[in-house]
């Protein structure tokens, strides 16, 4: 059992001994209920949705550097444990309005839990048919001083992966909301997650030609046991926010730290036909990854009848430091993909690290402009100033640097009451993904690339509680992968071009619906995709994906509600020349609900089973690279809020 730091624990104490609240905290979380669109939100742990903080339009808006903390811009080097945050949400299309910078790829914006009205502690335990068990707790007291609330959680967590893997974690968050005064709030926050002992998810490795078995090592560990990683990630702040007549202020600081003392990476080389495959085993030691970045917002607003002004001024940077590169490959006895073969661990000759360092400062102006009944316009003009440095063991590399304007325009008109047509266009300046593990240059971050996007129309209100958003994007940038060799480097220009469609909302009593597809062209230009060593297709992209969610709430039995969420992705391309695709899949996941009463507080009993039907399939993790996708598992969650 972990140990509980001192002072969380008297926290949690003091929040037992204290009556019971009115509202909740826990029982209350639907994704599906909560949901505005279907571009994506996370209530409660669980993601809904289009798109996630991994992939929004077939990029990366973590990868990107487009995350943001309650509004404010923040450079993320590891999760954010769920117990300092309520979830997120996905911005992007029509629901950029009325963001000042809005970013090619997409935001997403995670809210901080903070202390409300009430005095609550929320017990959760989880139990699912894999073995993993988890408790969690959620506490906040409105008033433990004049003007201070805190807000606070721990969770202790043994995971039995659907690989066969294992993994502990442990994890804890401390919140506070300070009002000293009229218009002043101050919100400092501190979270730690604590994952040890984690067996990795294995990577098969397709040769030249080979197709990817039909079967695999789901929930069959087919790792080695003492490869066991372990990773660190800290997260803490403070943001203030100050109003002042028509006059706004706000301001963070953020420290995130994502420390690995050591990880595995276990890769199999398949051939079509051999009963066995070559297996091999990635190690590297302590990789580390610390940024301190902040963001001083500064808005002023004004009306005129039916006309609002809001102007604002900011100023957001960062300082991204990481140490990478101490690894080893071990070759190991051919195995099977599907059944274990354990081995003694080998001696692992680690090199020398890589240091870089990132440093960037934005300043930026943006106007807002709201007319009732009429529409919405937005502009905004960024100067960024980046620079990157790169100590390699060989010496160190040229700087890389650049300092361009950005800017983005745009609009909503209101074509009748319940129809707006939308239209805007964003410059941006954004990190690419780093190197994957089965890289041969793993690790590595490319410089900054620069970004451009274009996107269009229609949000039709139906009803008062039915919303469709119907757009078209396209999104240019430099493109990033894997080559013939596993090498991760630049392989030409990128240009994912689509359409896509929300449904969202409760069309009668009782029931809330979401559903969403993309229809995506995703293509690759440049010498590389000329030369035929680069196929015109990138990597993991797939021409449609389509989900559909609905939570149902009996009309003859308020207490029960069911739920259920679909979701179909088109063929996926797998290999870089783009000549092997996985086929398409469709996932299946139902649910219930049931409202009750614990000790005569307010709980929930949360009963789902993930992929019913247990398709297999496999998740694309580079060029040539694939990991099991998770089967069927049934898991049950009790929520109490005393």
């Amino acid at each position: 059992m972990k140990q509980i730091p001192n002072g969380i624990g008297l926290f949690f104490a003091a929040a037992a001994s204290l009556p019971s609240p009115v509202g909740a905290q826990r029982v209350n979380d639907n994704a599906v209920a909560q949901a505005a669109d279907a571009f994506g939100i996370n209530v409660g742990g669980e993601n809904l949705g289009l798109y996630d903080p991994g992939n929004v339009r077939g990029f990366s808006p973590t990868a990107a550097g487009n995350i943001r903390v309650d509004g404010l811009y923040v450079d993320r080097t590891g999760n954010m444990t769920s117990r300092l945050v309520n979830g997120y949400r996905i911005f992007v299309g029509a629901s950029v309005l009325g963001h000042p910078f809005p970013a090619p790829s997409g935001i997403a914006d995670y809210t901080i839990r903070k202390p409300g009205e009430h005095d609550i502690l929320s017990v959760a335990a989880n139990v699912d048919d894999w073995g993993s068990r988890f408790v969690e707790l959620d506490a906040q007291l409105h008033r433990v001083l004049p003007g201070l609330g805190l807000a606070g959680g721990m969770g202790l967590y043994r995971y039995d992966q659907w690989y066969g893997g294992t993994s502990h974690t442990f994890s804890s968050a401390l919140s506070g909301r300070w009002k000293p005064g009229s218009g002043l709030e101050i919100l400092p926050f501190w979270s730690r997650i604590d994952d040890s002992r984690d067996e990795g998810l294995p990577t098969l490795l397709l040769q030249a030609d080979a197709h990817p078995p039909r079967t695999g090592h789901a929930h069959r560990f087919v790792g080695q046991h003492w490869a066991k990683a372990r990773e660190l990630v800290y997260n803490e702040g403070v943001i203030a926010n100050a109003a002042m007549g028509q006059w706004q202020l706000r301001a963070s600081v953020f420290r995130s730290i994502h420390d690995i003392p050591i990880s595995y990476s276990p890769l199999f080389l398949a051939n079509d036909d051999a009963p066995v495959a070559a297996r091999s085993m990635i190690a590297e030691r302590n990789q580390s990854s610390n940024a301190t970045s902040g963001e001083v917002q500064l808005s002023r607003s004004f009306s005129e009848g039916k006309r609002r002004h809001l102007f604002y001024l900011a100023a957001w940077g960062r300082d991204h430091r990481r140490a990478y590169g101490a690894s080893d490959v071990a070759d190991l006895t051919p195995g099977p993909i599907d059944a274990p073969a354990f081995v003694a661990e080998p001696d692992f000759h680690f090199g020398a690290q890589t240091h870089d360092h990132v440093r960037q400062l934005t300043v930026g102006l943006a106007y807002e402009g709201l007319w009732t009944g009429v529409g919405v316009l937005n502009l905004g003009i960024q100067k960024t100033a980046y620079q990157k440095t790169v100590a390699a063991p060989t010496g160190e590399l040229p700087k890389s640097s650049d300092r361009p304007w950005l800017f983005n325009a745009s609009f909503g008109l209101q074509l009748l009451p319940r129809l707006m047509l939308y239209s805007g266009i964003s410059r941006g300046l954004e990190e690419s993904d780093v190197a994957p593990a089965v890289a041969t240059n793993r690790s590595e971050a490319p410089p900054a690339i620069r970004t451009r996007q274009v996107d269009a129309g229609l949000r039709w209100t139906i009803a008062p509680a039915m919303t469709l958003v119907a757009g078209a994007f396209r999104i240019e940038k430099p493109y990033y992968g894997l080559d013939h060799d596993r090498m991760f480097r630049q392989l030409g220009r990128i240009r994912h071009q689509g359409l896509e469609l929300s449904l969202a909302g409760s069309p009668l009593k009782g029931l809330s619906i979401v559903g969403g597809a993309v229809r995506l062209d995703a293509s690759v230009a440049g010498h590389e995709v000329n030369s035929g060593r680069v196929g015109r297709r990138p990597v993991g992209s797939s021409p449609l994906t389509v989900i559909a969610s609905a939570d149902y709430r009996l009309p003859a039995w308020q207490a029960l509600s069911v739920d259920a969420n679909f979701e179909r992705d088109g063929r996926r391309i797998a290999t870089v020349d783009d000549r092997l695709h996985l086929p398409s899949r469709a996932l299946l996941d139902l649910g219930l609900r049931y409202r009750l009463s614990v000790l005569a507080k307010p709980a929930v009993l949360r009963l789902q089973v993930q992929n019913v039907t247990n398709s297999f399939s496999w998740d694309v993790a580079g060029s040539g690279a694939l990991q099991v996708h998770q089967p069927r598992q049934a898991s049950a969650k009790l929520s109490v809020d005393f």
